[in-house]
């Protein structure tokens, strides 16, 4: 989501990283990875929010998974060293769970949704994105990361209807979900908490780049990717 894509700010145009914007699904991420890969990049990383399922998962906990599970019955593992480096580089400045991340059909706005995925996968977290990036990633022999944020925690009612008011872009619909949130006054309760939520997924995903860019520490130069300020 654009959003998302905020939180890579960079001080310097020539560290900036090649970004692309998957909207909600598997199908746009896999679009997006695609496009990378025509430009070829040298490595794949998925980034953004993630529902929590495992309920020690609080709002704001990073999610760098050791394994991806997707539709491949084996799953897919994010490349080790990568992840290793980023692990070092956060040190003990956020909350982070290395946890299996799931594949979600769907957006899992209620806590028997998310238990459900829970259940079945025993995943920390789940997105809709991660595991189409990781396939990709498999096809074109691409290192591959996985650095996603809690949104919401498994005990957490997301607004009804929320996949309706983005696009395919990413991009929030603003009438419609000004109408929609006006119709339905049960969605009303919900809504300042998941400012709350989205406030704290935001600091930590902008923290994560501050000591990581600009790079997400796919380099060993610790000088280089400490040098971007968000």
């Amino acid at each position: 989501m654009p959003l998302e894509r905020s939180w890579l700010a960079s001080t310097s145009e020539d560290v900036r990283p090649a970004v692309e914007v998957s909207g909600l699904g598997a199908a746009g991420a896999r679009r997006a990875a695609l496009r990378l890969v025509d430009l070829r990049v040298n490595a794949l990383a998925s980034w953004g929010m993630a529902a929590g399922l495992d309920p020690q998962l609080k709002p704001g906990t990073v999610v760098i998974p050791a394994r991806v599970i997707g539709s491949a019955a084996d799953g897919y593992t994010p490349d080790v060293h990568w992840r290793q480096r980023l692990l070092d580089r956060l040190g003990h400045a956020l909350t982070v769970c290395g946890d299996p991340i799931a594949d979600a059909p769907a957006i899992l706005d209620t806590p028997d949704a998310k238990a459900a995925v829970f259940e079945r996968t025993g995943a920390a977290a789940a997105d809709m994105e991660s595991a189409a990036v990781a396939q990709v990633a498999a096809e074109h022999e691409l290192p591959m990361l996985v650095i996603r944020v809690v949104l919401d925690a498994a005990a957490v009612f997301l607004p009804g209807g929320l996949g309706r008011v983005i696009d395919d872009a990413g991009r929030v619909r603003v009438p419609r979900l000004m109408i929609r949130t006006v119709l339905d006054p049960r969605d009303w309760p919900r809504w300042p908490g998941l400012v709350r939520y989205f406030l704290a997924a935001r600091h930590a995903m902008r923290t994560v780049w501050s000591l990581t860019a600009p790079d997400l520490a796919l380099s060993d130069n610790t000088a280089a990717t400490r040098g971007t300020e968000n």
